[in-house]
């Protein structure tokens, strides 16, 4: 499994997950999204990174990241809040309990891990998410 760093638009630049944390995930009639905040953020910078993946998420599932057995977000090579996981060992798995259905149906597929320093977020999607700043000022 490698992980590789998603590129921010530049208005955004570079978030760290010691500085942000998951505010907000979101399924619901308008997709689903992930939003993460700035740890104490002043209020005339105050905003939101959104990771909106519209209706392409095909499967995704919550941790909190201390339980889990992988670590995902301990083996990152940077405090990186949203990766794209190349040869990803969940979507084999998802995968094999559909009997090769999943990829043979969509072999676009790919998985990305976002998440902060208590949880992570596995999402297997389509398509890239959308990443914007939401403004809430």
């Amino acid at each position: 499994m490698k992980f590789v760093e998603f590129k921010l638009p530049e208005d955004i630049g570079t978030l760290s997950s010691r500085k942000y944390f998951i505010s907000s995930i979101t399924s619901d009639d308008d997709g689903f999204r992930i939003v993460f905040k700035k740890d104490n953020s002043k209020e005339e910078d105050d905003f939101g990174v959104v990771f909106d993946f519209g209706y392409f998420v095909e499967d995704y599932r919550v941790s909190r990241e201390g339980r889990r057995l992988d670590h995902h977000m301990s083996k990152l090579p940077k405090e990186w809040i949203f990766v794209e996981v190349e040869d990803s060992e969940y979507l084999k798995k998802l995968n094999n309990e559909s009997d090769g259905m999943l990829l043979f149906i969509d072999p676009d597929l790919k998985h990305y891990i976002a998440g902060d320093d208590n949880f992570s977020v596995d999402i297997i999607s389509r398509e890239e998410p959308e990443v914007y700043k939401e403004i809430y000022n």
